[in-house]
């Protein structure tokens, strides 16, 4: 009897491991996802990380770092900060499966230079 609780263990950790745990190769998409982002050229001036490294540095600005999460044409990548305790700045991209990143709010819309 014991014997097959360990193996209905087992059997559940397996699955919870294929199911939950990403795979190498899906962690090193969604890094390269985020320093594709973070390497953008900013409309004020340097890359999109210089720019909001420096705005994080802000006393009233609390950096709360970057969200990288899978879609499914490839991942969206956030830097999100919080202004005075109170008010979110959230600066949003989705880098495809080809690697190309395109803002998409108005916040990283206006700090991302155009190409």
């Amino acid at each position: 009897m014991k014997m097959k609780k360990n193996a209905s263990f087992l059997i559940i950790i397996s699955i919870f491991i294929v199911l939950f745990i990403p795979t190498v190769s899906a962690m090193e998409d969604w890094e390269k996802a985020e320093e594709i982002v973070k390497n953008l050229p900013c409309s004020k001036g340097g890359t999109v990380d210089q720019y909001l490294t420096k705005k994080a540095e802000i006393p009233a600005v609390e950096d709360l770092g970057w969200i990288t999460s899978p879609y499914e044409n490839g991942f969206n990548v956030e830097r999100l900060l919080l202004l005075n305790q109170t008010m979110p700045l959230a600066y949003e991209w989705d880098v495809d499966t080809s690697g190309k990143a395109k803002p998409i709010n108005g916040k990283a819309l206006e700090i991302t230079r155009k190409k």
